[in-house]
């Protein structure tokens, strides 16, 4: 039953953004790793990841710890750092994107990215998204660390260590595991008149109508 549940999770979430990152550098080899990659993607690139159709793309932080959380000090450190126009520093003062991909095809700089999940980097995303129409944000660069792996075990490896830029309590990495994944599911086939949700993440229905 779980696994049926993972698949058709898997459905719903699954997507492919094809992006030319020539910026990079490969890791080198590791166990239960297909490729990885570190380096810097221009902002038109790495704003084809987190949007569809011009709108905040939310599948994709499906596997992140949280949701975004606001107007937070962290966030409003980045905001201020973009309200600025610092685009040249922002490689060096944020800690950049991780993003997990079950598979990659790769043509020279141009990748193409198959269900792919952005694991840490939701605060950053959702801050760089709000700030998209800044003057000169074109000219920004931002840091990413592309894992491909299809390896459960280290996705989740990854999500847990990089999920340190703001302090994370050991009940929101609860948030990992099938069983709370398992409940949000359940809770969104209700059909009740009461429609109830499941806050897996924290404060993932804030932007919710």
């Amino acid at each position: 039953a779980r696994m049926i549940q993972k698949y058709y999770q898997d459905t719903k979430t699954a997507i492919s953004r094809e992006i030319v990152f020539n910026r990079k550098s490969l890791i080198p080899e590791i166990k239960g790793v297909e490729q990885a990659y570190v380096g810097t993607l221009e902002f038109k690139e790495y704003i084809k990841l987190i949007t569809d159709n011009g709108k905040i793309l939310n599948s994709v932080f499906y596997d992140n710890v949280r949701a975004f959380q606001g107007d937070n000090p962290v966030n409003q450190k980045i905001k201020e750092t973009l309200d600025l126009k610092k685009f040249d520093k922002f490689p060096i003062l944020n800690n950049g994107i991780t993003l997990v991909a079950k598979s990659l095809k790769a043509t020279g700089d141009k990748f193409c990215l198959n269900d792919y999940s952005i694991v840490n980097g939701c605060q950053t995303s959702h801050v760089i998204y709000n700030s998209r129409m800044l003057e000169g944000i074109e000219n920004m660069s931002i840091p990413i660390r592309i894992i491909v792996t299809g390896n459960e075990e280290i996705r989740n490896d990854v999500i847990r260590a990089t999920n340190n830029q703001t302090q994370v309590k050991p009940e929101e990495l609860e948030a990992l595991s099938d069983y709370q994944k398992s409940l949000e599911s359940y809770y969104q086939t209700t059909k009740d008149d009461l429609q109830l949700f499941y806050e897996r993440r924290s404060k993932q229905f804030n932007n919710n109508p």
